[in-house]
């Protein structure tokens, strides 16, 4: 009976992906990220501290999983299981609605019919296609993370994500839409005054990101054995202050910002509006750190970081602030402080000073944002009038 509403839900997300895909190549392009994340939710089951009587009932398939856990273990908490069965029954309720839409368009039957975008190709297309090569690199980074676990070196794990991947999947992207990279990347000089909000903002991001960590481990608890092996296997005993510094705070602002707030964002901008533009790519961002106890987090680091960009029509302020927020993270650690939870006028403070920080931003936004065109495809009758 569990496994009734989770079977109905992965049969009507793979059904609706047949009627979306266009052959049999791209559905397998789309088939690999969607089972990963099945995966990657129903692992929940192995952590130790997740119970089903907690915020997890909420979440789809990870309920199940848990459930079926404690079932088997001799636990029947009745009324949580039925939350389960019904969250993850509503779940797959609307997946077969999507999927009868789907299935209902006229497309399947006549063929499918080329877009302009697919015909003439280029930048128009990749905002069309953006989300599909997201889906797949993010595949390939939690194949790679699986298969080499924390045998691999931290720098050769770091060095082969930021630089193979991320950098060579802009790179690919580049390359196959002609895209203006130094558009498409925001590779423009801010006003001066921005830096200053990056001085204030990001030590202050810093902080309130504290607390957002604090909140997710409430959601989500994680034993503290399993946060300490993974701040041992990111700073191993014998490595170098400055290769700290280098692998785990400056290549990462610059190969994931250009990844994320530069091809991202730059895909994603015509076809949402800024807040949910800005949420869009924090929750991206959060989701390619697979780690439970690490996605809320980032993803809210991901949303500061995209504000930033958004604001000021640049990437580079964002860079400095991804890379003053790691270090402030990576030094005590590195010279064996241990981290307290900071006191909640501490919070105050922080927020305070985000709120400086993002009024500066404010008044130093950038014009090409604000003038920035809404949409790629040009206006019903635009070729023909010429324009």
């Amino acid at each position: 009976m569990l496994l009734l509403p989770l079977a109905a839900l992965v049969a009507a997300v793979l059904l609706a992906l047949s009627g979306v895909a266009k052959s049999y190549r791209e559905f397998q392009v789309y088939v690999l990220p969607v089972l990963l994340a099945f995966l990657l939710a129903a692992a929940a089951s192995v952590l130790p501290a997740v119970r089903l009587r907690s915020i997890v009932v909420l979440a789809p398939v990870a309920n199940i999983s848990i459930a079926v856990k404690e079932v088997l273990a001799g636990t029947t908490d009745w009324p949580f299981l039925a939350l389960a069965v019904a969250v993850t029954g509503a779940t797959a309720a609307a997946a077969v609605r999507m999927t009868t839409r789907v299935l209902s368009t006229e497309r399947l039957v006549a063929g499918a019919e080329l877009t302009r975008e697919e015909l003439v190709g280029g930048p128009a297309l990749f905002h069309r296609r953006v989300l599909r090569w997201f889906a797949v690199l993010w595949a390939l980074l939690l194949a790679s993370t699986l298969w080499v676990g924390d045998a691999a070196d931290v720098r050769l794990q770091v060095s082969w994500n930021l630089v193979v991947l991320f950098l060579g999947a802009t790179l690919a992207m580049l390359r196959t839409y002609r895209i203006d990279a130094r558009r498409a990347l925001s590779l423009r000089l801010p006003a001066p005054r921005v830096w200053l909000a990056v001085l204030i903002g990001a030590p202050s991001a810093y902080v309130t990101g504290i607390g957002v960590a604090r909140i997710a481990s409430l959601l989500f608890p994680v034993p503290q054995r399993i946060i300490e092996a993974f701040g041992q296997y990111v700073l191993p005993e014998g490595i170098p202050l400055w290769q700290v510094l280098f692998f785990l705070a400056l290549l990462p602002a610059v190969a994931e910002e250009i990844l994320f707030r530069g091809m991202l964002l730059h895909g994603l901008r015509p076809r949402l509006r800024p807040v949910a533009l800005c949420l869009a790519v924090g929750a991206i961002f959060g989701v390619f750190h697979a780690d439970l106890f690490r996605i809320l987090p980032t993803a809210y680091l991901g949303t500061v970081l995209a504000t930033v960009v958004v604001l000021t029509g640049s990437i580079l302020p964002a860079m400095l602030w991804h890379a003053m927020n790691n270090a402030v993270a990576l030094l005590p650690a590195w010279y064996g402080l241990q981290p307290r939870a900071p006191q909640w006028w501490l919070y105050g403070i922080g927020v305070a000073g985000l709120a400086v920080a993002f009024a500066l931003l404010w008044q130093s936004r950038s014009r090409t944002q604000q003038d920035a065109p809404k949409h790629t495809n040009p206006p019903d009758g635009a070729y023909r009038n010429g324009r």
